[in-house]
């Protein structure tokens, strides 16, 4: 799937992506994915979910799940002023992603994609596709489709509310 995305990525000459922040980590995502950034609010708790979805927002009438990106990489997860949730796509559902701070958007062409070496056995080992550089800082580029184990997939599609809004037809396409 990681060799995929970065195929597609190949396909355009710039991409615009949103820029976050989990603990240390800057990370950023296709603005193509975003449907809009949130001011922080507490989630109503849902029974048996795993420990990093914080429950359900609603969202203009649409139940939205929260995933505390913070807890899921074991990041310490205190709510700031500059806490915000990013409504996203993973897989085909809408998503609120739990962030320390949503920064700019960046323009990226494909030669500030770099490829990432192997990293350690870690919640984010398998999740990370690319990286790029922001001035010195290095941004990670996420596959947020990734972001669950294969035992958890199964809990996230039972998890879903009823259907709202349709997903993007491919989360790297470059707007018309």
């Amino acid at each position: 799937m990681a060799a995929a995305v970065l195929e597609s990525l190949r396909e355009a000459p710039e991409y615009v992506f949103l820029s976050f922040r989990v603990g240390t980590l800057r990370m950023a995502q296709p603005v193509e994915r975003l449907r809009e950034i949130l001011r922080y609010r507490p989630a109503q708790p849902v029974p048996n979910a795993p420990p990093f979805i914080e429950g359900l927002i609603e969202l203009r009438g649409e139940l939205i799940p929260v995933l505390d990106l913070r807890k899921r990489f074991g990041v310490p997860a205190d709510v700031t002023r500059q806490t915000r949730i990013v409504v996203t796509w993973i897989q085909q559902y809408s998503a609120g992603l739990v962030v320390d701070e949503a920064h700019a958007l960046l323009r990226v062409v494909l030669p500030q994609i770099q490829p990432v070496p192997p990293l350690p056995d870690t919640a984010l080992a398998d999740l990370i596709v690319g990286a790029l550089l922001d001035g010195d800082q290095i941004v990670l580029l996420p596959d947020l489709d990734l972001l669950f184990q294969p035992h958890e997939r199964r809990l996230w599609v039972e998890f879903q509310p009823t259907p709202g809004m349709s997903p993007p037809a491919e989360p790297f396409d470059r707007p018309a």
